[in-house]
């Protein structure tokens, strides 16, 4: 643990820890172990992925409500996975309506990162750590987290 500033409660120094710890873990997965096989994407371009892989057929107004990101920003976004071959758009149920799809080459590019993933963060935890248990709780900070936006 980190000492605490003299501004810092006992509280607000562990949930500032738990933060450090989560940005410290992600700089891990996304560094140097990176699978070469994977595209390369930028942390806005995760976001939009990993919500339209979940919700096929997403509009884009669906993503840019659940991601946080402005409409402008998520237009360019979704040109450049477009063009990277990880997003495809399709007409949605109305003119003004796009949907959309995960590629194949998206899901390729998933399924190597989550393997890699799989690899690192099982070799890194103890044997016996409840995993179900640590997701559940990321599950909730993330979802806590996103409704504080």
């Amino acid at each position: 643990m980190t000492p605490p500033t003299p501004q810092e409660t006992h509280g607000e120094r562990v949930l500032a820890d738990i933060a450090a710890s989560v940005a410290a873990i992600s700089r891990e997965l996304l560094g140097p172990h990176f699978p070469h096989e994977a595209v390369p994407l930028k942390p806005n371009e995760v976001a939009v992925l990993r919500h339209v892989e979940r919700h096929p057929g997403a509009t884009a107004g669906e993503v840019a409500a659940v991601t946080g990101l402005q409409r402008s920003n998520l237009s360019t976004i979704v040109r450049g996975l477009e063009e990277k071959g990880i997003l495809s758009r399709e007409a949605g149920l109305d003119a003004r309506t796009v949907q959309l799809h995960a590629t194949a080459v998206a899901a390729a590019s998933t399924a190597a990162v989550r393997r890699r993933w799989a690899q690192r963060v099982g070799a890194a935890l103890d044997e016996g750590i409840d995993v179900e248990g640590l997701l559940a709780v990321l599950e909730r900070l993330e979802n806590g987290l996103v409704r504080l936006r």
